[in-house]
């Protein structure tokens, strides 16, 4: 009688290959997100809600998209609440002060000109508040908060989301964020 040959468990094979794709897509999925591919986990969790803002060819520690998913993690968007949105991100140079004769100290070292509103005139000089310096539009060799006597200069992702008709919506309308850091920054009584 002859031998019969071991046939090649076709189905077995079948399987293994379905369970390996299965198996490295999941891990490029999980792999992407953690490694800080934040702008194809905005689309996946926030769809296609439209980004405005500067298109960037540098990045700080903390990615534009990276400073969209904090904010809108952290002031509860979803999908559905932003439909007819739009986000709008920009990386800004500011000045936070609690002295307002600090602020003028820092204008007068550094050499530059800050718009103040109201004038500098008209300010009380225990004041407090924000400005912003500027729009952020090359790489910075430090990107990490700059502290001085009764001021911080940081660089910030401003993080707005207005609707489609431009309307911006106090108070989840607005953040700050940390390009250094991720810290969501107190952003006050803008308002």
């Amino acid at each position: 009688m002859a031998e019969k040959e071991p046939q090649f468990p076709l189905k077995a094979v079948t399987c293994g290959l379905i369970a390996l794709v299965i198996l490295t897509s999941l891990f490029l999925y999980v792999n992407s997100t953690a490694s800080g591919n934040y702008e194809a986990t905005y689309h996946n969790q926030y769809g296609s809600t439209p980004v405005t803002g500067g298109n960037y060819s540098f990045s700080p520690p903390i990615s534009k998209y990276h400073a969209i998913d904090i904010t809108l993690s952290s002031d509860g968007w979803n999908q559905s609440s932003l439909q007819n949105m739009t986000v709008h991100a920009s990386l800004k140079k500011m000045i936070f002060y609690t002295n307002t004769c600090a602020l003028l100290q820092y204008e007068k070292t550094e050499n530059i000109t800050l718009n103040f509103h109201p004038s500098p005139a008209t300010l009380s000089m225990s004041g407090s508040g924000i400005i912003t310096i500027g729009e952020v539009t090359a790489p910075v060799n430090d990107y990490k908060p700059q502290y001085f006597d009764g001021l911080t200069v940081r660089y910030i992702w401003s993080i707005t989301v207005t609707r489609n008709d431009g309307i911006s919506i106090p108070p989840l309308g607005l953040s700050f964020i940390d390009a250094s850091s991720g810290e969501l920054v107190p952003t006050g009584h803008l308002f």
